[in-house]
């Protein structure tokens, strides 16, 4: 579904990024920065969502040919990863990342905390299979924490 491309415009390695989503299609250019902003906003804006990883940051070598290539073939597959999941790609941090021009790494950094109210209310609208479930399977998963807790109080 989403595909990169690198090149280097200058001193800066940029990767073509392109995709569709709910809007259409898309195609952008984004840094490595802005991959490693998404990733950071995604994993403290879906805490307990499965976020893919993406290649860590090199200091030295970080323009030669095979790593350039190596680099795109990893973010590669992280976009195809996350195009797997509905909730990323359709979440306002994907948005900014694959539709906002100019730099979005600030913009990522800068999003504002969510409460837990916040965060539960967006996990009733992404995951609704969660809210069907029977109150008398939600009684038995109640009960099935509390005695793995008491077992976890005794084992202290």
């Amino acid at each position: 579904m989403n595909d990169t491309a690198g090149l280097q415009i200058g001193s800066v390695i940029k990767y073509t990024v392109t995709g569709n989503d709910s809007e259409g299609r898309f195609e952008i250019q984004r840094r490595y920065k802005e991959f490693l902003a998404l990733q950071e906003a995604l994993n403290e804006r879906w805490p307990g969502c499965y976020v893919p990883a993406i290649p860590e940051k090199q200091l030295f070598g970080d323009k030669e040919d095979g790593f350039v290539e190596e680099r795109r073939q990893l973010l590669e597959r992280f976009l195809r990863e996350c195009s797997k999941y509905e909730f990323i790609i359709e979440s306002q941090e994907f948005k900014i990342f694959s539709r906002q021009n100019g730099e979005v790494n600030e913009v990522l950094e800068k999003m504002p905390r969510q409460s837990p109210s916040q965060i539960l209310d967006k996990y009733r609208l992404c995951f609704p299979k969660i809210m069907e479930e029977q109150p008398s399977d939600m009684a038995r998963y109640r009960e099935r924490i509390n005695i793995f807790s008491g077992f976890l109080s005794k084992c202290q």
